[in-house]
């Protein structure tokens, strides 16, 4: 007689442990673990929706309290999503629920589609609207320190910028930036603007005969001071405390480094291009001091603006 027994081979067990790993490269990979493909996937477009907004917002609103709200919100969003995660993983095996075919393949799939959407978004949002960047050099002390996490907005209007802003521009020197817009990122203090007369006589800086107003954070030494050692005007070294005055161009900017000693700027290699500035940092969102081996905790939130 034949054997009309159906065998239900029950589905394969979802292990609590992967369910959280997965949670750690997309929180809806877990839903899609555990079953529900189209959850996971409307979860994983909710997030690169989520994530633009972030960056808009922080784009329009650039305060060091909006950053500690929008962490605040992120880490929540995960952590919920970590517990939902693990319940409804628990959950599929109380139920038996039946797995997706081809489940794994379904999970680096998706995976895979939403790291190269957050990548489109990470490139629109620092081509259009924010970018952090990290002070490597001393060339703005006292005003920015080495180990100091900047966030800047790009948004900005060559109409508006003004004597004391600080700006993030392309170095002029680069030779990089011939190819596709590359080239090194660099922050200094804008001196003059266009059609503004600049000079520097012992280490005082003139802008249209008037002395300028130096920010508090300037870094000088009076001690060493050296003579402007050519006949006729040049860019160079011997620019650096004595500077014969100059008409910045049209189109042009005059930059130099609060530390005013140890910079690098317009007094050495000549104008910026108004054209080449990118952006202009808004406060300090973290800051490292390496040789302490410490957060500069009075430094965080510090605004650069104002």
């Amino acid at each position: 007689m034949e054997d009309t027994t159906i065998i239900y081979k029950l589905p394969e067990k979802r292990r609590i442990w992967v369910s959280i790993i997965l949670t750690f490269f997309g929180l809806g990979l877990p839903l899609i673990y555990c079953g529900r493909l189209r959850p996971g996937i409307i979860v994983q477009a909710s997030l690169i929706v989520i994530y633009f907004l972030f960056i808009v917002i922080m784009a329009l609103i650039p305060e060091f309290f909006m950053v500690l709200i929008l962490v605040f919100v992120a880490i929540s969003i995960f952590f919920v999503f970590l517990v939902l995660n693990i319940n409804l993983t628990v959950k599929t095996n109380h139920l038996k629920i039946p797995r997706l075919k081809r489940t794994w393949t379904l999970i680096i799939l998706v995976g895979i589609l939403s790291a190269i959407a957050d990548e489109g978004v990470s490139i629109l949002v620092k081509g259009n609207f924010i970018e952090a960047y990290k002070m490597s050099a001393s060339s703005m002390e006292n005003t920015l320190l080495v180990g100091d996490y900047l966030m800047a907005t790009k948004d900005v209007d060559p109409e508006n910028i003004q004597n004391g802003d600080i700006i993030v521009f392309k170095y002029p020197g680069d030779p990089r930036r011939n190819y596709s817009g590359k080239g090194t990122n660099w922050i200094k203090r804008v001196i003059a603007i266009e059609r503004q007369t600049v000079k520097i006589v012992n280490k005082q800086v003139f802008v249209d005969g008037e002395p300028f107003d130096e920010p508090s954070t300037v870094k000088i030494d009076l001690y060493r001071i050296l003579p402007h050692y050519s006949d006729r005007y040049q860019w160079g070294p011997g620019n650096r405390d004595n500077m014969p005055e100059i008409v910045v161009p049209e189109g042009k900017l005059f930059v130099m480094g609060d530390n005013r000693d140890n910079s690098s700027d317009s007094r050495f290699w000549g104008f910026v291009d108004i054209k080449d500035v990118i952006g202009k940092p808004r406060f300090i969102h973290f800051s490292w001091d390496s040789e302490k081996s410490r957060v500069r905790l009075e430094r965080i939130g510090l605004r650069l603006d104002n």
